[in-house]
């Protein structure tokens, strides 16, 4: 196993999760929902798949949602990056946060919510004011994590994004209305992302 620091190994040796130690709780004593994201792609199957992994304030155990795609497999797995992060956002609004920080390890994901980088595509679009909107009911931001470097818990959206793929896994939220308005979104983009 390769570690960055060494404080990482000694905790590893000690079975300490310093993750957990150091950004989670924290966070969770602040009132923050902490939401782990990724996404995965298949280039046989032609199809994407997105990962949450949710951990909330005064909650017993994680949530996870998962599930899969095939309208947007130009973005490959990024069309599962970018859904990962708006299943989990709908779920903070849905069960009555107001603030949640997202992880996640593909770059794009913050840098389309704080436009940074010009949305192409129809669900990056969508996905643009999508946050924009949010942000006007929840406190949302966003922390870049290294992909595959020993994080637990980026590990778990990870596999959780890829077992939708493999396994047709799909954990979704069922409670209530899912919450998606889109004032600010042109008609052909939301048929874009619909696949129609």
């Amino acid at each position: 196993k390769a570690f960055i620091t060494e404080e990482e190994a000694v905790a590893y040796m000690n079975d300490e999760d310093i993750i957990l130690r150091d950004y989670i709780t924290p966070l969770l004593k602040e009132d923050k929902v902490v939401a782990f994201v990724d996404g995965s792609f298949d280039a046989k199957k032609r199809v994407y798949g997105y990962g949450a992994y949710i951990l909330a304030p005064n909650s017993s155990k994680p949530v996870e949602l998962c599930g899969k795609g095939d309208k947007h497999v130009d973005l490959r797995n990024i069309a599962g990056e970018i859904l990962s992060v708006i299943n989990a956002v709908d779920w903070v609004w849905k069960n009555g946060y107001d603030k949640v920080v997202i992880f996640h390890d593909y770059e794009g994901i913050s840098k389309w919510a704080n436009g940074e980088w010009e949305a192409n595509k129809g669900l990056s679009r969508f996905y643009q004011a999508f946050i924009e909107e949010k942000r006007e009911l929840l406190e949302i931001d966003f922390i870049k994590v290294s992909g595959h470097s020993n994080n637990a818990y980026n590990d778990k959206a990870d596999a959780l994004a890829k077992s939708a793929i493999a396994e047709n896994k799909v954990m979704r939220d069922q409670g209530g209305n899912g919450g998606f308005i889109i004032s600010n979104v042109k008609e052909d983009d939301i048929l874009e992302m619909l696949g129609k």
